[in-house]
C-alpha cells in the first residue's frame, strides 16, 4: 500500500517512552521541542539520583519546594485562563509548554465553557430555590442546611417539588438564551437506593458499560448460586435455571479487581470485585443477589437491611471506581489520545482521513494533559477520590488497554459482546440512542477501512511497537 509522507514536520507529536515502556495507552511526550526534551532528561537524571540516595537533604527539599510551587503556579494560571478568557495572549502558543502549536484551549472555547457553567450555576440555584419555596437564588447559601434537614416529602408531594425545581430551572435557561432539553421520559427516582434504582443505574446511571446477559453457556457461573429460588423487592419468586432459560438473567461484575491487594489499596478505603445478578421483571431489571467477593457468601434482598444496602454500596462503589478509571479515562480520552498522534504523525494535512479524524481531535490533547494534572498527578483527584493508590490506578488502565481487543470499540459488536439486544433487554436508553447515532455516521467503505488499519493502527494500538519517523 501506498504510504504519502505529511507534508509538514510532525516532530511535535512525539510518543511518551513511559507509555510504551507499561504497554498502556499510547500518550503524548508532554516536553515539546528540544529544549523541552533536555529538561525533561535533566529532571529524569534528578530523580534517578534522589531514588539511589545520592542528593543531599537540603538540595532534595529545595527542589521539592521548586516543584510544588511551579505546580502552584500553574494551576493558578489555568484558572486565571479561565477568569480572563477574552485575553488571548493567555491562550496562546507564548505560554504552551506541553502542547504541539495550536492544540491548547482557544479563548473561543474558555469563553463558551465559563458562560455555559455561569448559566448551569444559576439555573441550579434557580431549582434549589423552587424547592425552598423561595424566589431569590441570593439567600440559597444560608438556607441549605434547611433543605437538607427538611423530612421526607409524600410521592405526589415529591412528585409536585421536582416539577417545580425543573420548571424553574428551564425558565432560567430560557431567560438566558439557552434551549429548553427535549425530553421525552422523566424517570422518577424512589427515595435513597431502593432495589429499582440500583437496577436502574446499571443501565442508566453513569456507567452502562458493564451489565451483560447470562446465557446457558454460563451456567456453571450460576451452580454455587442456584441452589435455592430467590425473593424479589416485587414479591416474586425467582428460580436461575428457567431464568437463564428465559435469558432474564444479568449480571454487573468487576474482574480486573479481583487481584487487587491491601497494598494496592489507600489506607482505610476498599474497593472490590462484587457480583451483582439481576432479573428482568416486567416492571425492568431487579437485584437477585450480591456477591461481594469470590468465595464468599452472598447477600440477597429478604437479608437484614443495613447488610442489603451495605452491598449494594460496595457495588456502586467498584461501578464508580471502573468507570473513572476504565470506561471513561482509559476507554474514551487515552485510548483515542493514540489517534490523535498517529493522525498527525502520519497523514498529510490535505489528505482525506486527516480531514476526517482531526475535527473529533479537537482539544483532545489538551484535555488529557490537563488531566494528566489534575487526574493521575500524585494527591490529585484519583488517589483524593478512589480507592486505589494512584500506582495501582495506572496499572489497572494499563492492564485493560492491553486485555481488550480493537474490535470491542465498535457499538455494535459491543452490544452483541453483552448480549443486550432489544429482544432480551427492551428497555436500554443508551443502547437505543448510541444506536441512532451509528447510524447517522456515513458508511465506511472497505478501502477507507485497509487504509485506516494500515495506516494508523500500527502506530498506535500495538503497545510494544516502535514510534515513527519524526521526519
Amino acid at each position: 500500500m501506498l504510504h504519502l509522507p505529511p507534508e509538514q514536520q510532525q516532530g511535535f507529536y512525539r510518543y511518551s517512552p513511559m507509555g510504551l515502556k507499561q504497554r498502556g495507552p499510547a500518550r503524548l511526550f508532554a516536553h515539546i521541542g528540544e529544549d523541552g526534551t533536555l529538561g525533561y532528561g535533566l529532571t529524569r537524571i534528578y530523580q534517578n539520583l534522589i531514588e539511589q540516595g545520592r542528593v543531599s537533604p537540603p538540595l532534595s527539599l529545595l527542589m521539592q519546594w521548586i516543584e510544588s510551587t511551579l505546580q502552584r503556579i500553574r494551576q493558578q494560571l489555568d484558572k486565571l485562563s479561565t477568569l480572563l478568557a477574552d485575553v488571548e495572549f493567555l491562550h496562546s502558543d507564548w505560554l504552551n509548554w506541553s502542547l504541539p502549536p495550536g492544540e491548547t484551549f482557544s479563548s473561543e472555547y474558555v469563553r463558551d465553557r465559563r458562560k455555559m457553567g455561569q448559566i448551569l450555576t444559576s439555573a441550579s440555584k434557580a431549582a434549589i430555590a423552587a424547592r425552598l419555596q423561595d424566589d431569590s437564588p441570593f439567600l440559597i447559601e444560608t438556607r441549605l442546611s434547611t433543605l437538607q434537614k427538611r423530612q421526607s416529602l409524600s410521592p405526589k408531594d415529591l412528585a409536585s417539588s421536582s416539577e417545580r425545581q425543573r420548571l424553574r430551572f428551564y425558565a432560567e435557561l430560557e431567560q438566558r438564551q439557552r434551549e429548553r432539553p427535549r425530553v421525552s421520559l422523566i424517570h422518577a427516582r424512589d427515595g435513597e437506593l431502593s432495589d429499582r434504582e440500583f437496577a436502574r443505574q446499571r443501565l442508566a446511571g453513569t456507567n452502562p458499560m458493564i451489565v451483560h446477559r447470562l446465557r446457558e453457556a454460563d451456567r456453571e457461573r450460576l451452580q454455587p448460586w442456584a441452589t435455592q429460588d430467590y425473593a424479589l423487592a416485587t414479591g416474586e419468586t425467582v428460580n436461575l435455571s428457567e431464568a437463564v432459560t428465559q435469558n432474564r438473567l444479568f449480571l454487573a461484575d468487576y474482574p480486573l479487581f479481583q487481584d487487587l491487594t491491601s497494598t494496592d489499596l489507600q489506607l482505610g478505603r476498599y474497593v472490590g470485585n462484587p457480583q451483582a445478578l439481576f432479573y428482568r421483571t416486567e416492571q425492568g431489571l431487579y437485584p437477585v443477589l450480591i456477591q461481594l467477593e469470590l468465595g464468599s457468601n452472598w447477600i440477597t434482598p429478604t437479608a437484614a437491611a443495613d447488610d442489603w444496602m451495605r452491598a449494594k454500596l460496595y457495588t456502586q462503589a467498584a461501578d464508580m471506581t471502573h468507570h473513572e478509571l476504565i470506561d471513561h479515562l482509559c476507554n474514551t480520552h487515552l485510548s483515542m489520545e493514540a489517534f490523535a498522534i498517529a493522525t498527525s504523525r502520519q497523514l498529510p494535512v490535505g489528505h482525506p482521513l486527516y480531514q476526517l479524524l482531526r475535527p473529533h481531535f479537537r482539544f483532545l490533547l489538551a484535555i488529557n494533559t490537563r488531566g494528566n494534572t489534575l487526574l493521575l498527578a500524585e494527591d490529585a483527584a484519583i488517589e483524593e477520590l478512589l480507592a486505589p493508590t494512584r500506582e495501582a490506578s495506572v496499572s489497572l488502565i494499563n492492564q485493560s488497554y492491553r486485555e481488550r481487543p480493537f474490535t470491542d470499540a465498535a457499538f455494535p459488536n459491543d452490544i452483541a459482546k453483552r448480549g443486550l439486544e432489544p429482544e432480551y433487554l427492551p428497555d436500554f436508553a443508551y443502547r437505543d440512542d448510541a444506536q441512532l447515532l451509528w447510524e447517522r455516521s456515513p458508511p465506511t467503505s472497505a478501502a477507507t477501512s485497509s487504509a485506516i488499519t494500515g495506516m494508523i493502527l500500527p502506530c498506535c494500538l500495538i503497545p510494544t511497537c516502535k514510534p515513527g519517523p519524526q521526519n
